[in-house]
């Protein structure tokens, strides 16, 4: 090829398939800036090789750190599904063991009655972590598909329905916090693509005006941001994303990102190397802020209506993480005596959304 009076020559370079590519029978590797041969860097080497001749490990060729696994929630979770797993059959079928062998291996462990993943709901009084810590609920330990369920009821419980009566003429109109399909969307899909390997379960994290919910692992292999924004589906772990799809929890066609798309658009995504990440930002509408600021002196009966209307907003919380709580532990979270915990409760109680189950002593708060 001639180009500008000068002959260009276009060496092709397949991907490497079975190992790395040699020039001259040499290996190279780049290493900064500069190319090196890589029989210098012998670790470097062995990993290319392991990746190459596709023996990566994986949740299904991991070994679970706990060999004495039940499974007696996943039988009940598929039975309430009106699916039948086999007892002597399951763990084979849904591939629970590593390959070869007869090892639970990770994915296994994810879904037995009891494991050591730590999978926690956190929220914030503001708009980034360095803002004081409202609560942590924990709902790991246990087989993710009761994780993911309880998550999901933890969402809606605060998806805080605002009357909009702004240019009303006729009728009212009810507002959600968040768009609730998005959310349920968000949450699987953090699930099923999570890289597992390091048993990192997805953060959740609540703030002021966003839900944030980040999954370990980039785009998976094969997949493009293109493809990803398309709603092109690309399971990270095919295994579990079939009990999934067996279960009916999830359709893995893709729709999940397209709805978000939908409600929130593109910048919602945040996707890196490592991580991706969903932001659903809050729809208020009205005066509720879980974060407190004065404008001007001008706008004191506003500021009294905000600051009283999120300190209900935080009893509610609490009593959603501990229905037990007491007065007393209440006046310490919130910095308030015992005549204003008092007061806000009643106006909670007259409101209908919380109800209390039982003695004074012995009983326990309900949130409607």
């Amino acid at each position: 090829m001639i180009v500008e009076g000068k002959r260009l020559v276009i060496l092709h370079i397949p991907a490497a398939q079975s190992g790395p590519t040699e020039f001259n029978k040499e290996r190279y590797i780049r290493i900064g800036s500069s190319k090196e041969l890589l029989r210098k860097y012998q670790q470097k080497e062995a990993v290319l090789w392991v990746k190459l001749q596709n023996i990566e490990k994986t949740i299904i060729t991991t070994e679970a750190p706990k060999q004495k696994l039940t499974f007696s929630k996943l039988l009940v979770y598929y039975m309430a599904k009106g699916l039948e797993l086999k007892e002597t059959t399951f763990a084979d079928n849904l591939n629970f063991y590593v390959p070869n062998t007869k090892k639970y291996n990770l994915l296994a462990f994810l879904m037995a009655d009891e494991n050591d993943v730590t999978i926690r709901v956190s929220i914030f009084s503001g708009k980034q972590k360095t803002d004081n810590l409202y609560s942590i609920k924990d709902f790991g330990h246990q087989c993710i598909l009761y994780s993911i369920d309880q998550i999901l009821y933890y969402f809606e419980a605060i998806n805080i329905i605002q009357v909009d009566e702004r240019n009303r003429i006729v009728e009212r109109r009810d507002i959600p916090l968040f768009d609730n399909k998005s959310l349920r969307e968000a949450v699987l899909n953090a699930f099923i693509h999570n890289d597992w390997l390091q048993l990192n379960a997805p953060m959740f994290s609540v703030y002021s005006d966003r839900i944030d919910i980040l999954s370990y692992g980039g785009l998976p292999y094969g997949q493009t941001i293109e493809g990803f924004y398309e709603g092109k589906s690309q399971p990270r772990i095919r295994e579990l994303a079939e009990i999934f799809l067996q279960l009916r929890i999830s359709e893995c066609s893709g729709r999940g990102v397209s709805k978000i798309i939908e409600n929130y658009g593109k910048d919602a995504f945040e996707i890196k190397e490592d991580y991706i990440k969903v932001s659903l930002k809050f729809n208020w509408i009205n005066i509720l802020s879980y974060h407190i600021e004065q404008s001007n002196e001008s706008d004191k009966s506003s500021f009294k209506i905000r600051k009283s209307t999120s300190i209900m907003e935080q009893i509610v919380i609490e009593m959603l993480n501990n229905p037990n709580i007491k007065t007393k532990e209440l006046m310490i979270i919130l910095h308030l005596g015992k005549t204003s915990v008092q007061k806000y409760i009643r106006i909670l109680t007259e409101q209908g959304r919380i109800k209390h189950v039982g003695s004074t002593k012995a009983g326990f708060w309900q949130v409607l």
